[in-house]
């Protein structure tokens, strides 16, 4: 069980990007997509911008996290990839 504030749910989305960067603002978009959708009640919906470590705030001690961002994995556009914190990086 997790130590939050009352004002803080357990899970996090948290858009990653720079609008001012073509398809690097994907995540910040999204999460703005989200909040539109209406009630997420239990999720909290954070744009991280470009903030990188000054992020830890926001993540520390819930029990889900989600990022959304663009990256180049080597895929085509419109393709996604899942990456889970305690897989093995190795083919």
């Amino acid at each position: 069980m997790s130590n939050l504030s009352d004002s803080r749910s357990s899970i996090a989305v948290v858009g990653i990007g720079n609008c001012l960067r073509g398809d690097d603002g994907l995540g910040i978009h999204a999460v703005q997509k989200l909040r539109e959708k209406g009630d997420l009640s239990g999720i909290d919906l954070i744009d991280g911008g470009a903030a990188g470590p000054g992020l830890r705030f926001y993540i520390e001690e819930r029990d889900r996290v989600y990022f959304i961002d663009a990256g180049d994995f080597g895929g085509e556009p419109g393709d996604w990839v899942r990456f889970d914190a305690g897989a093995s990086s190795d083919p």
